[in-house]
């Protein structure tokens, strides 16, 4: 009898211990909160910097958005740079810092309204040779006309998708961390 009960605790003990190891921590992807959005616009050929800008400090929900638009020159090239803020807290944390280290796995999009008016190139690529979107070049047409400019910023979009790389967003997946809408005026 004493080996019966000496068994049956042991295996209890083996069986108790067993379960208790440790299961594998999985750190979801924590998204950053963007309350910023700044598109600066630099003309090739000189002149004073353009900006869009977004603002939403408190973040989704609350006061509304503060969203500037600005007026482009016709047959202009502007070099253009994309900065992602969250400036919720009392520092500005710069986070296009992260997308640019973890440009595999983001893609900016830019949408124009006015698409025989505007054309966006990408300047920036990942480390696999596909396109990031910080860096852009941005070229209007001998064309006036108001409109609008939509920034898509996408988390793990399949750059592998029919036209991603070449800036359409229809079929690239993904999780959008920001759109922003741009009203644009080219005079």
């Amino acid at each position: 009898m004493k080996h019966i009960n000496f068994f049956a605790i042991s295996t209890f003990m083996a069986l108790t211990f067993a379960s208790c190891e440790p299961e594998p921590v999985v750190v979801p992807n924590q998204e950053e909160l963007i309350t910023t959005l700044i598109m600066t616009l630099t003309p090739s050929l000189g002149g004073k910097p353009l900006e869009l800008r977004f603002t939403d400090l408190d973040g989704d929900g609350g006061t509304a958005p503060i969203i500037k638009g600005d007026t482009l020159s016709i047959s202009t090239i502007y070099t253009a740079t994309v900065q992602f803020l969250d400036q919720s807290g009392t520092t500005t944390e710069d986070i296009t810092l992260e997308v640019f280290d973890e440009a595999e796995d983001h893609q900016v999009f830019y949408t124009p309204s006015l698409t025989d008016f505007v054309k966006v190139d990408y300047k920036d690529l990942d480390k696999n040779g596909k396109p990031l979107g910080i860096k852009t070049t941005l070229e209007t047409f001998a064309m006036k006309g108001t409109g609008t400019l939509t920034l898509t910023l996408i988390h793990q979009p399949n750059k592998s998708a029919a036209k991603v790389v070449e800036g359409d967003k229809t079929n690239a997946g993904g999780e959008t961390d920001i759109e922003v809408t741009f009203p644009i005026v080219i005079k």
